[in-house]
């Protein structure tokens, strides 16, 4: 299974690369900071390519919220690599698989 794991999934160029790899084959999990209802839709979509999909609301500027995001990822969907050093992200996509 390859995982995406798409920041600010829930609009512009971070929705369509959700979407994307979606298409692909990928489960994608994305990331959110404001819009609940725009996020929600990007998995809806997702899932409409017959992949498993999933919304957090995640800071990637806090490293707690990071955490959580990750937590969330591996309960769902299986094991997920977690480097133990990222550089700051902003619309970081990372495939695992």
């Amino acid at each position: 299974m390859t995982l995406a794991v798409v920041t600010g999934g829930e609009s512009g160029i971070g929705a369509a690369c959700a979407l994307r790899m979606a298409q692909a084959g990928a489960d994608v999990a994305i990331t959110y900071f404001r819009d609940a209802a725009a996020a929600d839709e990007v998995v809806a979509k997702v899932m409409t390519q017959g992949r498993k999909g999933l919304a957090v609301r995640c800071d990637v500027a806090d490293e707690g919220q990071v955490a959580a995001l990750f937590d969330a990822i591996n309960s769902g969907n299986g094991e997920v690599f977690v480097p133990r050093y990222a550089p700051p992200l902003r619309n970081a996509l990372f495939l695992f698989g």
